[in-house]
């Protein structure tokens, strides 16, 4: 599947800081275009079959010499073989060529198939054009500098050359075969972090790196050297398309050069070099061509392992034994895969469903997510791996979830989450809790966990991650005003919503009619379902409940709500996955290091993973103003557009507060950004062209190619114990900066 990249930006308007070259380019196709139609020509195979297999073999004989020079090999084959199918190319650059072969033949381009490319194959065969574009800016270094490759680099460009010939019919070809056997380190996800030219590659690219924000400011300054280089383009091109004129009017100084060029000529030619000469040997274009090389290494890898049309053997043997008629918990860290694995198994079960509950009624088994931004983006992932196999009604929210069911038993009741923060300030009359700490003590604590009062005041259960410590008097206080709340409540039926699910307990308990109508519920991140809500999931499951979830990644509760709500699992009821797909091995290690530092001893780390993609270290900014940090963000999100070639959508902002959101999309429109909010009732992941902006908590669940974090400041949470309060705020930075697939960047 193909999450994000696939809109061509690059080759639908080719360039925008080249405006007279696409000019010419459009002149160029509609002059083909015209011709074709006046001459009604027979149009010629897309590729011409004669000598493919001859090129494919010394492109795997060159493969064995030098990663660099395979690379130029490779791209040389495309423009080689292109070339036969449009005819002279002397005018055009690489990208053009590329972009007027897809404008004659994408009629022609059916790789096997009958009938048109659908839509679908369309938008992907461009990414492959846009992505095979991109690479040549790298082997451009070679080409010219003559710089050394990495073979990871290599890998990179043979993946996309290997998926454009999956629809031009040479990757079919018998001696494609060694080309696609090169890729068995993919194959297998080995790790390239050992590549000593890579090392030396991110060695070289520190400082750059160090200082990036520096040369970010250089953009301006460069991007006005390539304005004036495109109009000393524009009167180079009006004067080589003159008439012939005396030589005296094409240069004050009049005569012919030594080169047998007008003065004015060459004078403009060795304009455009010294320019470019500056612009390329800029730190600021070096930090660009670094990044390129990275995000290649990422990226092709990325694309691969999408295209992989299988489960993993790690994910399949955590399938094979898959028993659903007893609780389950598929566990691991942050991108091991643990919600597709647990798409595929609710998949599974929903292919036994009775052919009458196929027809629209209601299902038996349903999946249910943590907030409704997970729904959307588990219902955008589900509609990825198997269209049309499950339905809306298959997901839902737990707020919904639990709404249907009670309104069943209670048809008027309303749950307002902010409910019983209102009456803190009325009802709080302890006199050493704050409302804040009142709040958390009766809807997390009592409400959320269910304690009893037996519990709370006879046993004096523990209240760990609690700041404030209370004597038998003040919990008898607390109790007092938890039942004036519980009696405020039923009597508006009005509910809070950890005391919503009280009430669902309490129906299932005394009349459960009606109410137990699943045999199996999925449950996705549950490790930050309170633990009065795995109950009430336990209850209403008549067979079983299938779990995936991390205590690793909690960010809302203190407490395991497994253990709370007797949903320790033995080892046979749980399957453990460890490969990383998600993050690279230099973001992996960065959330690693948050994950685990400063760990309280006895603390559980959570579960190891292993990453094998390698791509750019993370960098981090660091500045005292804050709206400055907010600029240098937007700056950096338009790079990545602008000059990685990512698309809008794959960048995702995450902000530490929620009022920081409007800001930043006002600093990106700044910089002429659209941006969509993903908790918005109206966002959908099928949405392009638009960056996402996220809370950090928000974010739990998702991915994005490009995460920046926005953390001038964390959330309060003061509430809560310093230590627990610790592992919440590494928590979250964990889960924030492991949404990141290709790249993170921190503005703290």
């Amino acid at each position: 599947m193909n999450l994000h990249g696939h809109v061509p930006s690059a080759l639908v308007n080719i360039t925008s800081k080249n405006h007279m070259f696409a000019i010419r380019i459009r002149d160029i196709l509609l002059s083909r275009r015209n011709t074709s139609s006046q001459t009604k020509r027979t149009r010629p195979p897309l590729i011409p079959s004669e000598s493919l297999s001859d090129s494919l073999t010394r492109l795997d004989i060159i493969r064995t010499t030098d990663p660099g020079l395979y690379a130029v090999a490779l791209h040389a084959f495309i423009e080689a073989h292109v070339q036969k199918c449009i005819g002279s190319t002397r005018e055009m650059n690489f990208t053009a060529i590329l972009l007027t072969w897809w404008h004659e033949h994408r009629d022609d381009v059916t790789a096997g198939r009958t009938g048109a490319l659908s839509s679908e194959d369309e938008a992907a065969l461009r990414a492959i054009l846009s992505s095979i574009s991109r690479d040549h800016r790298i082997t451009n270094t070679v080409r010219h500098n003559f710089a050394r490759l990495t073979p990871e680099e290599a890998r990179g460009v043979t993946w996309n050359f290997l998926r454009l010939g999956d629809y031009a019919g040479w990757s079919a070809l018998i001696e494609a075969r060694p080309l696609r056997a090169s890729l068995e380190s993919w194959d297998n996800r080995e790790s390239a972090a050992s590549d000593s030219e890579l090392i030396h590659l991110k060695f070289d690219f520190a400082d750059l790196q160090r200082r990036s924000a520096e040369l970010l400011s250089d953009r301006p300054l460069i991007e006005s050297k390539e304005r004036e280089i495109q109009a000393l383009r524009k009167r180079l091109h009006a004067l080589q398309a003159a008439p012939d004129q005396p030589a005296e009017t094409a240069s004050p100084s009049g005569g012919i050069s030594r080169n047998g060029l007008s003065p004015g000529v060459a004078e403009i030619q060795s304009e455009i070099r010294r320019l470019r000469t500056e612009v390329d040997n800029s730190d600021y274009k070096r930090y660009i061509d670094g990044l390129s090389r990275f995000s290649l290494t990422a990226r092709t890898r990325r694309d691969f392992e999408k295209h992989l049309i299988r489960l993993t053997p790690e994910q399949r043997e955590a399938l094979e034994d898959f028993n659903t008629d007893q609780h389950m918990l598929i566990t691991g860290g942050a991108g091991t895969g643990k919600t597709l694995v647990l798409l595929e198994a609710l998949s599974r079960t929903l292919k036994n469903r009775s052919p009458e509950l196929d027809m629209g009624q209601p299902t038996d088994t349903t999946l249910v997510t943590f907030t409704k931004t997970l729904l959307k983006y588990d219902r955008y992932l589900a509609s990825l791996m198997a269209p049309g196999q499950l339905q809306e009604a298959d997901l839902e929210s737990s707020e919904t979830f639990f709404w249907k069911k009670l309104i069943l038993k209670e048809p008027n009741h309303k749950v307002d989450y902010q409910l019983l923060r209102g009456l803190m300030n009325e009802a709080n009359t302890t006199g050493v809790l704050s409302d804040a700490e009142l709040w958390i003590e009766i809807e997390e604590f009592l409400f959320g966990l269910n304690i009893a009062r037996e519990e709370y005041l006879d046993a004096a259960v523990p209240r760990k991650g609690l700041k404030t410590p209370l004597n038998l008097k003040e919990r008898e206080a607390v109790w007092t005003i938890r039942d004036d709340l519980d009696d405020h409540m039923l009597t508006r039926g009005i509910y809070s919503k950890h005391y919503a699910r009280l009430r669902l307990l309490h129906w299932l308990a005394e009349d459960d009619e009606g109410l137990r109508t699943h045999e199996h519920l999925f449950v996705d991140e549950s490790q930050d379902m309170a633990a009065v809500e795995l109950m009430c999931l336990k209850e209403l499951a008549g067979k079983s409940l299938i779990m995936a979830g991390d205590t690793g990644q909690s960010i809302y509760g203190f407490i395991n709500p497994y253990r709370r709500a007797s949903l320790e699992l033995s080892q046979g009821q749980i399957r453990l996955l460890k490969t990383n797909h998600r993050n690279t091995i230099p973001i992996h290690n960065l959330a690693e290091s948050f994950r685990r530092v400063g760990l309280s001893p006895g603390e559980d780390p959570g579960p190891e993973s292993y990453p094998f993609r390698e791509g750019p270290e993370p960098e981090t900014h660091q500045m005292d103003d804050p709206l400055a940090l907010a600029d240098l963000l937007a700056a950096k999100a338009k790079m990545y557009i602008e000059e990685l070639g990512y698309d809008a959508e794959a960048v995702g902002v995450l902000c530490s507060r929620t009022s920081h959101l409007r800001m930043m999309a006002e600093k990106l429109a700044g910089v002429g950004l659209d941006s969509a909010v993903v908790k918005d009732s109206g966002f959908e992941f099928h949405r392009r062209g638009v960056v996402r902006l996220s809370t950090l908590h928000s974010s739990k669940g998702l991915d994005f190619p490009i995460v920046l974090m926005y953390v001038p400041e964390l959330p309060p949470a003061k509430e809560i114990d310093p230590p627990y309060q610790d592992r919440l705020y590494r928590n979250l930075q964990y889960v924030a900066m492991s949404r990141g697939m290709d790249v993170v960047e921190r503005f703290l």
